[in-house]
């Protein structure tokens, strides 16, 4: 064999063997392209849509702690709302005409009773340690000086207080599904950049299998031909194929 063609020989082998471990590198990784030289198109464009990939996550993420906290906040709310309905049930029994001004007085108890535990829940209710509610939402309900131990019982406090915290669920309701629904469509999105970002990046293992076996094939073939035209390289050969092995 010439020297030319043991060159050309060798420099088969050596791409051969190049290939082969290029694929087992993207065997090992589940991907195929791992560096710029494989596809810099490819790198560029899979780059830019995990970058995406992340935003949209990151914007689910975020929607979703909104969820949260306006969950907490409806729930404070229908607290609040069943107060509200146990203090109008109160102002209505103790305009029973029987009713004097002990059993008010009695009624005027619990009533005050329920519009401290309006006010704890209004004033102390926090997610991950943020108030769900403004300074002041008690007293802007308009009940802290409602009594029924006057000579007559004006409920209209009360109605006004309730239509206010009905409104604010409803509020927090039509907000939780707009947020959903921006969920919803987020997850989609992430899903769809995902699945073309696996287009791009992601190895196709029954293929790869398949280029495996034939490099594989190939090296040791071209190994073969060398070895019978000339000995003058069996050395690197063999440190070759042992790393196949």
């Amino acid at each position: 064999m010439t020297v030319n063609g043991l060159a050309g020989m060798q420099y088969g082998i050596s791409k051969a063997y190049s290939s082969y471990n290029k694929y087992l590198q993207q065997g090992s990784t589940g991907k195929k392209i791992n560096s710029a030289s494989d596809d810099a198109a490819g790198l560029a464009i899979s780059s830019k849509m995990q970058a995406q990939i992340s935003l949209s996550d990151q914007k689910a993420t975020n929607a979703l702690d909104s969820v949260s906290f306006s969950d907490v906040k409806e729930g404070a709310l229908s607290g609040v709302a069943e107060g509200l309905r146990r203090m109008k049930t109160l102002a209505s029994s103790a305009s029973n005409s029987f009713y004097g001004a002990d059993e008010k007085s009695a009624i005027q108890l619990e009533i005050d009773g329920l519009k401290s535990d309006i006010s704890d829940i209004m004033d102390k209710t926090e997610f991950n340690g943020v108030k769900v509610f403004e300074d002041g939402a008690f007293e802007n309900l308009g009940i802290k000086d409602f009594s029924v131990t006057g000579d007559s019982i004006d409920t209209d406090s009360l109605d006004s207080a309730i239509n206010s915290v009905s409104l604010q669920r409803a509020k927090e309701g039509a907000t939780t599904n707009s947020l959903r629904s921006s969920i919803n469509y987020l997850n989609n999105s992430t899903y769809n950049l995902t699945s073309s970002m696996s287009r791009i990046s992601d190895t196709d293992i029954s293929s790869l299998s398949t280029r495996l076996a034939q490099q594989k094939v190939m090296f040791q073939y071209k190994t073969a031909m060398q070895n019978n035209g000339s000995k003058l390289s069996s050395a690197l050969t063999y440190g070759m194929l042992n790393m196949l092995k």
